[in-house]
């Protein structure tokens, strides 16, 4: 059955319900007719995606080091990367793709074919997968938010709070990362299911792009191990030596 399958998917693919020719010839004339350029938001796109791709390469690499430790090597963190690798494997093949929309800067359900109603591409596992997404980041925002006011209040001694004040960076990476998702899930699912104002549609596609973007910005900025790798990486360890120099002078002095 496969294999019959893999013969005849070039002929079944070459159809007029799949290359549109049922309702025009293939070519320019069908993105011309329903397509919209988008010039600005093309470019800004094109712009945020290449320096994300580059951010993510030294965050990468200096994220390597980690997996040497003794978390990385036990079997429930192995079979928690292989649950989540199947889940991804099952989300983009065998359930129905989300189409980016060129009029509406952004990707639905539907593909918008003339005669055709939105209700015949719903993918509800999407749908599901972002609301859960949504209620779960934003649990997770508030418990951490509520640890760290908790923290705060209950310091007792100055090394404790020395504690608390170094782990603050990273609560604000959980913060905006989480922020970032529970805004786009949640505009995403309303607007596949309801009309929505072009303003919401466009903020929801920016917010997706933070979701897969903002994360090097973020580790760069506030994670201290990963930027001493990227500034030893292009040649600037020196500066980082010098501001960490500066900063024990700082402490010192103050005592």
């Amino acid at each position: 059955m496969l294999a019959a399958q893999y013969q005849f998917m070039p002929t079944m693919l070459q159809g007029p319900a799949y290359d549109c020719s049922a309702h025009m010839p293939i070519g320019p004339e069908w993105a011309e007719r329903y397509g919209v350029k988008q010039i600005p938001f093309g470019i800004y796109s094109i712009v945020f995606g290449l320096i994300t791709e580059i951010l993510y390469i030294p965050c990468t690499l200096g994220l390597r080091k980690d997996m040497k430790t003794s978390c990385f090597k036990s079997t429930l963190t192995n079979i928690y990367i292989g649950i989540c690798c199947a889940y991804g494997l099952f989300m983009a093949l065998f359930t129905r793709p989300v189409i980016v929309n060129s009029t509406h800067q952004s990707m639905f359900f539907s593909p918008m074919i003339p005669e055709h109603s939105m209700e015949e591409y719903v993918n509800w596992p999407h749908a599901v997968h972002n609301i859960v997404v949504a209620c779960s980041s934003c649990l997770l925002y508030v418990s951490l938010s509520v640890v760290l006011a908790v923290k705060s209040r209950s310091v007792l001694a100055d090394g404790t709070r020395t504690r608390v004040i170094n782990n603050t960076p990273v609560f604000i990476q959980v913060m905006l990362i989480c922020g970032a998702n529970l805004v786009g899930t949640s505009i995403y699912v309303y607007m596949n299911f309801m009309p929505a104002p072009p303003a919401v549609i466009i903020a929801g596609q920016v917010a997706w792009q933070y979701i897969h973007g903002l994360p090097p910005f973020i580790y760069l900025a506030l994670n201290k191990s990963i930027r001493q790798f990227a500034l030893k990486s292009i040649g600037l360890g020196s500066m980082y030596e010098t501001q960490r120099v500066t900063n024990i002078s700082l402490t010192q002095g103050t005592r």
